[in-house]
Order: structure tokens, then sequence, then C-alpha cells
């Protein structure tokens, strides 16, 4: 039949059009973006999802194409897609704002303007896939980039959902993290924008939750914010956020205990946050880590008192203590090269403290340090 000669033909120009710079222009000169406008208001939900997936490949990363697509009036039926099509049509069409507004300064405003937002958002929470997840982040994440007013309002909305009862079941919280994640990572816009919304105090009570997929997920979202970004490290921590990632360092997933450790990291760039750290009883669990499996965490807590003790000579007693040299010894005797340079360069802090020098002795640490002398290396 028609629809479905339509319906395979759509297909094939998602296909064609897939990252191939030629046949993007060529479709496009061809007049196919008219007609597979057209099908997206067909009553027949694989010609949809078809056309609007077709779209999302003719416009990505091609300027003329994001252009001529939104001016033949694409953008009202894909956001209405986006709240009422078929799953595969709500994914694609999500897939094709994203095209669209991806360096289009006039594309995110017309998404804006015609409510594109909330059906993304409304996806994003009652959503089943993982590919759904993935577009709708990349579409908000489009549409926020460079443009201050849907930064504003898509933040807001994140911040809402962070705090509502819509996503009390682990798997929504968990899409609803994960986007946060994704809209800070590489954007301190973004991350300013959640942590002045009040977005922390919620963030930082999912690090409580009991399941253990979205202790991992709310770690990483308080991650991808802490990153490189001093505004949100003082908000962190002023919002209580360093004790339950101490507690999640002391026991969870090693993903939990990973991303945790690595946001104590960035949080300890700030010199009072470092005592803050080691007053809420951090110190204790990083040394734990030291001996853990594998080389990501022991290298990871290295990394982290190297930071906790540089110019602070109390830390570097606490460590000491703690009993935190004896592993960082047996780290520089045999790990991983990057876990014994980060062990050495602790024991290196540590020695800065006159008292500890006879315990770094004791606990045989002259000798593997001397060895590391011919280390091949960098930096070692």
């Amino acid at each position: 039949s028609l629809v479905q000669l339509c319906t395979l033909a759509a297909s094939a120009i998602q296909e064609m059009a897939k990252g191939n710079r030629k046949n993007q222009d060529a479709i496009a000169e061809a007049g196919a973006i008219q007609p597979l406008v057209a099908m997206l208001g067909s009553l027949a939900p694989q010609m949809q999802a078809n056309a609007a997936g077709a779209l999302a490949n003719l416009a990505r990363n091609h300027t003329e194409n994001q252009g001529a697509i939104a001016r033949t009036g694409a953008v009202a039926p894909l956001c209405t897609l986006v709240r009422e099509g078929s799953d595969e049509t709500k994914d694609q069409s999500a897939s094709a704002i994203w095209s669209l507004a991806t360096d289009h300064a006039p594309n995110k405003d017309t998404i804006a303007k015609l409510g594109g937002i909330d059906p993304l958002l409304g996806l994003l929470v009652t959503g089943n896939t993982v590919i759904s997840q993935e577009y709708v982040a990349g579409a908000l994440a489009a549409l926020a980039s460079k443009h201050m007013d849907n930064r504003q309002v898509i933040a807001k909305r994140l911040v809402g959902l962070l705090g509502s009862s819509a996503v009390r079941t682990s798997d929504r919280a968990e899409r609803v993290l994960m986007t946060c994640s994704s809209f800070t990572s590489d954007s301190a816009a973004n991350q300013v924008a959640i942590a002045k919304l009040g977005g922390i105090p919620p963030l930082i009570s999912w690090l409580a939750n009991t399941t253990v997929a979205t202790q991992a997920q709310a770690a990483y979202a308080v991650l991808c914010l802490a990153n490189d970004n001093a505004t949100t490290q003082v908000l962190i921590a002023k919002s209580d956020g360093i004790p339950p990632l101490i507690a999640l360092v002391k026991r969870s997933s090693p993903e939990a205990q990973e991303h945790s450790a690595r946001a104590l990291w960035h949080l300890a760039s700030q010199g009072e946050n470092r005592q803050m750290i080691a007053d809420c009883g951090g110190i204790k669990p990083l040394i734990g880590m030291l001996a853990a499996d594998g080389d990501t965490a022991p290298e990871l807590a290295a990394i982290i008192l190297v930071r906790l003790a540089r110019s602070t000579p109390e830390v570097s007693v606490e460590i000491a203590e703690k009993g935190g040299i004896l592993p960082l010894v047996k780290l520089v005797t045999g790990s991983s090269a990057g876990a014994q340079q980060q062990a050495a360069a602790c024991l290196a802090e540590l020695a800065l403290v006159a008292k500890n020098r006879n315990l770094i002795a004791n606990d045989g640490g002259i000798e593997p340090i001397i060895r590391l002398l011919t280390s091949p290396h960098v930096g070692t």
C-alpha cells in the first residue's frame, strides 16, 4: 500500500542521511523535507516515527537543513508527537528536536515558544527506554546551551522534578538524576543555574536512597555539579553535602564509592572544605579505600588524601594517626604505576610533618621510595 511505501521511503532516507553530509545535501535538494514534515501528521505511527527519525538525521550538524526543516513547520508537530506519539515516535521526535536545537539559536527560540520543553520533561519521567533518556537529555542540553531563558526554564523544571513525588520510583529517579548529570557536565552556566535554583538539597537527599543504583546516580550527579566549579563546590559544602558523600565512601557499591570520592576530591579544592572533610570523619574511610580491590579505588583515595593533606599539617597528622602510612607504603611497594605515584606523593606530603618521618621509615617506606626513583612513569 501507499502508506507502507511512504513509511519504507522515510526509513531509507533516515538510514541514508545518517552521518553522511553528501546525502544530507542531496536529499534536501531533491525536496524531501516538505513531504517528510507532512508525514508527521499521518495517522500511521510507524510512518510518523520514520519521518521524525529521517528529519533528525537530515538536521544533525547541518545548519541549512536545520533552518529549512523548522521553516517547513516541523517544530509544532514534533513537540506534539513527543507528548502523544507511540513509544518509538516519541523517541524519534525527541531526537529530531535535539538535532534541530543543536548550535542553532533561532530554532532554540522556536522550540521553546511552541512549548517543546514540557513534553521532553514528560517523556523523561514516563519514558521507559534508555534511548529516550539519551535523546531527552541531549535535547535539553542543546536547548539550554548559550540560551539563558531556556537554561532557566529547564534548570527550574529539573530541580522541581528532583523533589517531586512523580519520581519516587527508583527507575524514574535514576532517569532524572542521569539527566541532571548530563545537563551539568561541561557547562558551568548549567551547574550554577541548578545550584542557584535550589537543586543542591534535593540532590543531596537522593544520596541517602537505599537503592544501590540510585545512590550511584545521585553521587554522579553531585560529582557533575561540583566538577571544576568553585561556586557549586562552596554551595554543596554549605548544604551539608559532605557527610552523605563520606558515608558512601565508607559503605556502598564500588561505583557509588568512586563517584562520591571523586566528588570529594573536587570539593577539596576549596581550603575550608578540606578541613570540613577531615572534621566530618572523611579520613578513615579514605584510608580504608587505599586497601580496596583493583587499581582505581586505591589510586583515587591516594589522590584525594594528597589534596586534603596539601598545606594542611593537621590533616597530615590525622592520616598518620588513623593508620594511613602502612597502606600507602604497600601501594608504593606494588600496585599500578598511577597508584604508586599518588601514594608516593601522599607520603611526601605526610613527611613534611617532622613526627611522621620516623613512622614512614618504621613502616618500611624508604626502600620502595628509593626504588621508584628509577620508575619510567612520567612524574613519579
